[in-house]
């Protein structure tokens, strides 16, 4: 048996989602911060359930 979901949204709903996200950026601009090469070193990789969880978001 295969499992198949499709989603489909409508270009209004993208632009919606779109706009949304902008607004978030704007929210957090400047207060987030970049670790450099030894920050990322000292703090390590994320756990590998972390890991699925944020390449599953990036596909969306």
């Amino acid at each position: 048996m295969k499992n198949v979901i499709q989603t489909q949204l409508t270009s209004d709903l993208k632009t919606q989602i779109d706009t949304k996200i902008a607004e978030l950026e704007a929210l957090f601009q400047g207060k987030l911060v970049a670790l450099d090469a030894d920050q990322r070193k000292f703090y390590g990789l994320i756990n590998e359930q972390n890991k699925l969880f944020c390449k599953q978001s990036e596909r969306l």
